[in-house]
């Protein structure tokens, strides 16, 4: 019997390979090479944090594992001898009711069956179906992964799953989904790898805050961080002028007059309506208003929600999606090309993971807009760090960004203010259809804002590394 370190050496990642090929085809270039070498890792039973961008494939880190235990205990003849669960299952932390919908929905891809452990889902089961849904779970053949929301950690019932003898053994990963968002822990299991997952966590005491929630301490853990750039994203900064007898939402019109597959991002429910109700006015009669543009948020009936995320895919006229803020949690629609906010979110990792939702196509070239009356509101830290190096002396060449940069800490973000003498100066990134300097392609994005009110812009330039 092989240990579970064998699962970092070749035999360990051949098998691993040969798995994903027997059961996702669809795959046809196997895993990604940062795939490949984070799995052993999982597998061999080690806490993991791993950050990379949206799209980038962090959810095989919990999907795989389930596919290897059972294709190995099924076909145990077929393969090298390792310790496996005969039912394996996976908890998923999840902090909003959408993102555990959507990890079900995809997991189902697979011909796995995952269960949202919530409130709507223990009422269902004690009220409609009588059935004890405690007893299913830890029997551990009814569903090979379990959502579960923060609110549930705690509570007597999760305390008695988790603590159950026969669930225990079969548990293979406890899962933390959007890492950033969850700073404090109910029941978490002590005999169980920990892998922990987001797009967005600035590096220095942003990440040490989650690390050490999770109890990620010294080398307890490993850490892999992966750029969150989508080079086929184009975004940009759109000051929002009031003009009077015109609305405010109407410089929406300028990105949707092409029909493209847009999610508006809005703080408010009130400002969801306001935005729908404008809309509603410039849809073209041919289309079925109805059909044309819908809206997501908790006022929504699930089964509404539910049916906004199919249709984004398979509803060809379906354009518009209006969401409130639960909709950028996980949300994987790949027919999705533009996310506009409609003002600036609270920090600027809220800004990456909206933008986030779209562009799931590499082929594709999406936009990420943001729109904003006044940019006083945007965080300070990152006003200060733009000042800082723009006082000392960032050379604003247009043709060589990357030469002679002011030293960044590795994947810091920063509003950079651009002279405007560089408005519309030098070439365009391939595949971009606005006139801006062209920047070196990079590891990560970098906010770059014009002072002058009348322009905007946002690109992206070398972070270095040391």
């Amino acid at each position: 019997m092989l240990s579970d370190w064998e699962w970092s050496t070749q035999v360990g990642i051949d098998t691993l390979k040969c798995v994903v090929s027997q059961h996702i085809p669809q795959w046809t270039t196997g895993l990604h090479t940062w795939q490949l070498e984070t799995i052993p890792i999982i597998l061999t039973r080690q806490n993991l944090f791993a950050i990379a961008a949206t799209g980038e494939g962090k959810s095989a880190l919990y999907i795989v594992p389930i596919l290897v235990h059972l294709e190995l205990s099924k076909k145990s003849q077929s393969y090298p001898s390792f310790v496996v669960r005969d039912h394996p299952v996976v908890i998923v932390v999840a902090p909003t009711k959408a993102l555990s919908k959507s990890i079900i929905r995809e997991l189902e891809q697979f011909g796995l069956s995952g269960l949202s452990y919530c409130h709507t889902t223990i009422t269902k089961y004690r009220i409609k179906l009588k059935k004890n849904l405690e007893q299913l779970i830890t029997e551990c053949n009814t569903w090979n992964l379990i959502c579960i929301d923060p609110e549930h950690l705690a509570s007597p019932e999760w305390a008695r799953i988790i603590e159950n003898k026969t669930f225990q053994s079969n548990l293979t990963l406890f899962t933390v989904d959007e890492a950033h968002l969850i700073p404090a822990w109910g029941c978490v299991p002590d005999h169980v790898p920990i892998l922990a997952l987001t797009a967005t966590l600035a590096i220095g005491t942003s990440t040490t805050s989650i690390c050490q929630s999770l109890g990620f301490l010294g080398d307890s853990y490993n850490l892999i961080r992966h750029s969150n750039e989508h080079i086929n994203m184009q975004i940009i900064l759109q000051p929002l002028r009031k003009l009077q007898g015109v609305s405010k939402y109407a410089q929406l019109l300028d990105y949707l007059c092409d029909g493209r597959k847009t999610v508006i991002h809005v703080n408010t429910i009130p400002e969801a309506y306001g935005i729908y109700e404008f809309l509603w006015d410039y849809i073209q009669n041919e289309f079925d208003h109805l059909q044309r543009m819908w809206m997501f948020h908790s006022l929504c009936p699930d089964d509404y929600n539910q049916q906004t995320f199919d249709l984004i895919d398979s509803d060809p006229y379906l354009q518009v999606v209006i969401a409130t803020t639960g909709f950028t949690q996980g949300v994987n629609q790949k027919m999705l090309l533009d996310s506009i906010l409609f003002g600036f979110p609270d920090t600027i990792d809220d800004f990456w993971q909206a933008k986030g939702r779209v562009g799931r196509d590499p082929n594709t070239i999406c936009r990420g807009t943001s729109g904003k009356q006044y940019w006083d509101n945007v965080p300070q830290q990152y006003v200060q760090r733009s000042t800082q190096l723009y006082n000392c002396g960032w050379p604003f060449s247009y043709k060589a960004w990357d030469n002679g940069l002011p030293q960044l800490f590795e994947g810091e973000k920063v509003l950079m203010m651009v002279p405007s003498e560089l408005t519309g100066r030098g070439n365009v990134i391939k595949g971009w259809n606005e006139d801006i300097p062209q920047l070196s392609l990079g590891q990560q994005a970098m906010l770059t804002v014009h002072p002058v009110i009348d322009f905007t812009l946002l690109s992206r330039a070398r972070v270095p590394s040391s």
